[in-house]
């Protein structure tokens, strides 16, 4: 790393790209164990059913999600126009 492409290292960049693999391939087998272990009882085979399971399961649970919750800043919300506003707040239905 380095402030600018001159004090950039490569070795180091190739260091750091490492890592992140090795790490995505540890959270890889320990998702992959934890399904086996676990053996979900859901078998979505429709889009319907992926639908249902995301109204009755996931979206209820959306308020909870950090990435959902809103700043002590309260920040401005995107332009009705952008891509992101859809999702800005996310309703609970129920």
């Amino acid at each position: 790393m380095g402030a600018n492409a001159r004090e950039a290292n490569r070795k180091t960049g190739e260091r750091m790209v490492a890592d992140e693999v090795r790490w995505l391939g540890e959270k890889a087998r320990e998702l992959l164990a934890a399904y086996d272990r676990d053996q979900p009882p859901h078998i979505l085979r429709t889009f319907e059913q992926v639908e249902q399971l995301w109204e009755t399961v996931f979206r209820p649970e959306l308020p909870q999600f950090r990435s959902m919750q809103q700043t002590q800043d309260e920040r401005e919300p995107p332009a009705e126009s952008s891509v992101w506003y859809p999702n800005w707040r996310v309703p609970v239905r129920g």
